[in-house]
């Protein structure tokens, strides 16, 4: 009985295989293998194992820490001095001075205010 349940599933494994085609994957001699972590590496001696991220490297600008201090002193400058009820026409950020300059409006009246970043406090207030 066990003999003739091993040959039925035996006969049933080589029909499915040869109606699904092939039972594994074929071995890809010439062409690059591709890594999951995303390196192809070439079995033929054509070149190394690498990944690709050069890319990366070469369309990407370097942004400067410098930048992104800039807009953020920016954005801090403008919400501070229109909680204070100025309405702000200029922001400009000195990195070297650690100052937010700025030329605002109140109540008809024009001013040029110094911030200090980050703490945002008003070192200057000059009225034009």
């Amino acid at each position: 009985m066990t003999n003739i349940k091993l040959l039925s599933a035996g006969l049933m494994a080589a029909t499915l295989g040869v109606a699904t085609g092939c039972t594994s994957t074929p071995l890809i001699l010439h062409g690059p293998i591709y890594h999951p972590n995303g390196g192809v590496y070439y079995p033929d001696g054509k070149g190394d194992y690498k990944k690709h991220d050069d890319y990366k490297k070469k369309n990407k600008k370097k942004h400067k820490k410098s930048e992104y201090n800039r807009v953020n002193a920016e954005r801090m400058a403008t919400r501070k001095l229109n909680s204070m009820g100025y309405r702000v026409e200029k922001v400009d950020y000195k990195h070297s001075q650690g100052i937010v300059k700025t030329k605002a409006y109140r109540g008809g009246s024009k001013y040029k205010i110094d911030l200090a970043y980050p703490s945002m406090n008003v070192v200057k207030l000059k009225k034009d």
